[in-house]
C-alpha cells in the first residue's frame, strides 16, 4: 500500500493502470487500484473518471488523436471532503487545483494516454502508451457511486484487498488499537493533533505497527486512517430466503442482503440465488470477486464440512449435494460450509455475545429447533 499527496497546479495527464492479471504476465510487477480524498479544491475544480457512455476502440483511438478525449469522459466537479475509487482499468485524470490523498496499491505502473502535448525536461512530448492502454482500459460506461459504512466512529470509505480506508473526525480524545494483523497509517488531512504522544499535521503522515496495540488519537482534525483487511462473504441458506454478508476480520458486518432461495428450482437453482446474491453484495461496495478471501455458508442439515457436502437436509430434500464444489466452480473462491446452527453458534462465540466466554451454547428458533 502507497499513499502519496498530490497538488496539481496544472492538469494532469490522463492515464490508466492495468490489473493484477495484466501487469503481472506483460510487466512483470503488479498492476494499481486506487483511491482519492479530496483535501482542498478551487472552486469550479474536478477530476476526470470513466467514459460518460459505453466506448468503441475506434471512437476511443479517434479522441486521441483529434485531442479530445476528455469530451468522453466523466467530469466530477470535487469539493473538500469527497472521495473517489478507481478500480485498474478505469480511465482517470486530476484536473487543475485539486489536492488529494491518494492510497493506492504499492506499484508505479501507469499507461499515459494524453498529455496535453506537454513536452519533457528534453523538449520532446512525453512519452505515451496509447496500444497498451487499449488492451487494458474498461470502455463501458462508468457510473460513480460513493460508498460509505460507518464502523464505530470511523467511516469506511474504500475497501479492497490492497488496502481499507476509513475517515476518521478527531474531536477530542478517542482510543485505537491495532489487532496484530494490520499495521494503520493516519495521515491528517484537516487541523492537528496528536497521535499517541507524537503531534500530527495537516499533511503529515504516522504509522503505527500491527502489534502496537491500543493508542489514543486526540485533538481537533480530520484524518485518513488505512489498514489491510481480509474481506469474506457469510452466507445464512435458510428454507424461504439466502441471507448474505460481506464481513471483515475483525467481524465487521460490511453490507448485507438476502434473496429467495426458490428450493423449487433444486440444487443448482439454489446456488444460482446464492451467486446471484453475492454479486449484489459486492455491487454495493468497492470490492471485486478478487478481494474476498473466501465464503462461509451455513446450511440446515447433516453436513460434511471437510467434503463441503450436504450428506441430508430435510428443509431441501437434499441428499449428497456438492454445494461447497458447486459454488466454488461459480466464484472461484474457497468455500466453507457447515451446520447453520454451530457457525451461529461459532459466529457468537468469536464475534459476539459468547466472545467473552471460554464455553457457551446457542438456541437457533425457527422452523425447527436447533443449537450449536
Amino acid at each position: 500500500m502507497l499513499i502519496k499527496l498530490i497538488d496539481s497546479a496544472d492538469n494532469l495527464s490522463v492515464q490508466v493502470h492495468p490489473s493484477d492479471d495484466y501487469a503481472i504476465k506483460n510487466e512483470g510487477q503488479y498492476g494499481k487500484t486506487e483511491m482519492w480524498y479530496v483535501v482542498d479544491s478551487e472552486e469550479g475544480a474536478g477530476i476526470y473518471l470513466g467514459f460518460n457512455r459505453d466506448v468503441n476502440k475506434d471512437e476511443f483511438m479517434a479522441a486521441v488523436e483529434a485531442g479530445n478525449l476528455t469530451d468522453l469522459l466523466n467530469f466530477y466537479e470535487v469539493k473538500k471532503g469527497k472521495w473517489y475509487f478507481i478500480p485498474s482499468g478505469t480511465v482517470h485524470a486530476i484536473g487543475k487545483g485539486v489536492t488529494i490523498c491518494e492510497i493506492q496499491q504499492s506499484s508505479n505502473l501507469t499507461y499515459r494516454i494524453y498529455d496535453y502535448k506537454r513536452k519533457g525536461a528534453d523538449g520532446k512530448e512525453r512519452p505515451l502508451h496509447v496500444e497498451k492502454a487499449l488492451k487494458v482500459a474498461d470502455f463501458s460506461k462508468f457510473d460513480y457511486k460513493p460508498f460509505s459504512k460507518q464502523i464505530g466512529e470511523k467511516t469506511l470509505i474504500g475497501a479492497s484487498s490492497y488496502f481499507s480506508t476509513y475517515a476518521l473526525r478527531v474531536d477530542g480524545k478517542l482510543t485505537y488499537e491495532t489487532d496484530g494483523k494490520s499495521f494503520v497509517s493516519f495521515t491528517c488531512v484537516e487541523g492537528n493533533g496528536k497521535i499517541g504522544d507524537r503531534d500530527i499535521g495537516t499533511c503529515e503522515t504516522f504509522y503505527v505497527p500491527a502489534e502496537y496495540g491500543k493508542f489514543s488519537v486526540s485533538g481537533e482534525m480530520t484524518v485518513i486512517a488505512v489498514e489491510v483487511r481480509k474481506y469474506y462473504v457469510g452466507i445464512d441458506l435458510g428454507g424461504t430466503y439466502i441471507k448474505g454478508g460481506i464481513v471483515d476480520d475483525r467481524g465487521n458486518i460490511i453490507v448485507s442482503a438476502k434473496v429467495p432461495t426458490e428450493v423449487n428450482k433444486g440444487s443448482e437453482g439454489v446456488m444460482d440465488n446464492i451467486d446471484a446474491l453475492i454479486n449484489t453484495l459486492l455491487e454495493s461496495t468497492t470490492l471485486k470477486k478478487s478481494d474476498l478471501s473466501g465464503v462461509g455458508m451455513g446450511v440446515p442439515g447433516m453436513i460434511d464440512s471437510k467434503a463441503g457436502i450436504v450428506v441430508y437436509s430435510n428443509n431441501f430434500d437434499w441428499e449428497n449435494v456438492d454445494i461447497a464444489g458447486g459454488m466454488q466452480k461459480r466464484l472461484g473462491l474457497k468455500i466453507r460450509i457447515a451446520n447453520d446452527a454451530n457457525v451461529a453458534a461459532l459466529g457468537e462465540s468469536v464475534f459476539g455475545a459468547g466472545s467473552k466466554y471460554e464455553n457457551c451454547v446457542l438456541l437457533t428458533l425457527g422452523t425447527g429447533l436447533g443449537a450449536g
